[in-house]
């Protein structure tokens, strides 16, 4: 309800878009790279708590935003197929 009261579903910062339909996910919309999705997710974190001064917390650990890697496995986050939730 915080980010979609902050006006950000489907914001977008390269091929990451926050979810039209369900805020608290990202989603894959342009062939993202990790940092877009990186990025989106440190723009949304940061826009809730200037709005509303909560602090989220994410729900997955950023372990890799090296642009180069792309090799398609299951949880890649350069998987088109792949959304993240938040």
């Amino acid at each position: 309800q915080l980010i979609d009261k902050c006006d950000l579903k489907g914001y977008q910062i390269g091929g990451a878009q926050v979810s039209e339909k369900h805020a608290n996910f990202i989603i894959n919309k342009d062939n993202a790279t990790s940092k877009d999705i990186y990025d989106l997710i440190r723009f949304v974190h940061d826009t809730v708590l200037e709005k509303t001064k909560v602090d989220l917390l994410k729900q997955q650990e950023t372990t890799n935003t090296d642009q180069s890697v792309n090799n398609n496995q299951p949880n890649d986050p350069n998987n088109q197929n792949n959304n993240i939730m938040m």
